[in-house]
């Protein structure tokens, strides 16, 4: 992870669409939604409008669960 932060906290190579979709499913996968934003703000492909869904729809059903109890 330590690697990760420092690769993308610089200057992301934007044309490695690879690579951010990558990262950000590791970042996702830590629970470190932050930067899953901050990566795929760079990234404009389909595989970027999932991982985006996926992750709204994580932070929506979070707030349901906050509100039941």
């Amino acid at each position: 992870m330590n690697r990760l932060n420092e690769t993308t906290s610089g200057n992301v190579d934007v044309s490695n669409q690879t690579f951010l979709i990558v990262a950000a499913t590791i970042y996702y996968h830590e629970a470190n939604y932050e930067a899953v934003l901050r990566i795929l703000h760079h990234a404009d492909n389909l595989e970027w409008y999932k991982n985006a869904i996926k992750l709204f729809l994580n932070w929506w059903n979070k707030a349901d669960l906050e509100r039941e109890f």
